[in-house]
């Protein structure tokens, strides 16, 4: 990887490194569910952070590669978009606009879970019923599906497969920007 990219890559292993917290906790108690509530908070907030830092970083990379000349605490996709910058500059930026604006996608969900987990509690119990068995069902600890209407139920995935998704989607979305760049 590109030296101006080690930043992004760095953010994206620091949230690599809360997920990985994470899987500890659950591996110590068998379930999430189970796991201390603060601690898999802390470190779901921890994982959303830095996993959108990345982007926020990429933004700054442009900033700096293409030399729109902002400030790093005035960079935004608006302003980046708005001033006469290289074309390919100009699609990487949009690219992540575009996904930011559409509900449906991994990184409206994954930004918006951010900024929830920023100003109120993000996690939700769901059972998740399995049918036939004797024991106990176990318990489906997922996100919301609509942090602010809770009684839309939960994600359809668990918090743990989710991150681990969210953070592949998330470097494979960068690299393959980066390329573009180049």
């Amino acid at each position: 990887m590109e030296e101006t990219f080690v930043p992004v890559e760095e953010k994206l292993k620091a949230a690599e490194y809360f997920l990985d917290n994470l899987k500890k906790l659950e591996k110590e108690v068998k379930h999430l569910s189970s796991a201390d509530p603060f601690l898999a908070r802390v470190n779901l907030d921890g994982f959303f952070f830095e996993v959108i830092t990345a982007k926020d970083l990429f933004l700054q990379l442009i900033n700096k590669l293409f030399k729109a000349g902002f400030k790093s605490g005035e960079v935004t996709i608006d302003k980046l978009l708005s001033i006469n910058i290289e074309q390919k500059a100009k699609d990487a930026v949009l690219k992540i606009k575009q996904l930011l604006s559409d509900k449906s996608s991994w990184l409206w969900r994954l930004n918006n879970y951010r900024n929830v987990t920023s100003h109120r509690a993000l996690l939700s119990r769901h059972i998740k019923l399995v049918l036939g068995s004797k024991r106990e069902p176990p318990q489906f600890i997922s996100l919301a599906l609509d942090p602010d209407n809770s009684s839309k139920g939960g994600y359809h995935q668990e918090i743990i497969p989710y991150c681990e998704e969210s953070l592949k989607e998330m470097r494979e979305f960068l690299k393959e920007l980066y390329k573009n760049i180049q």
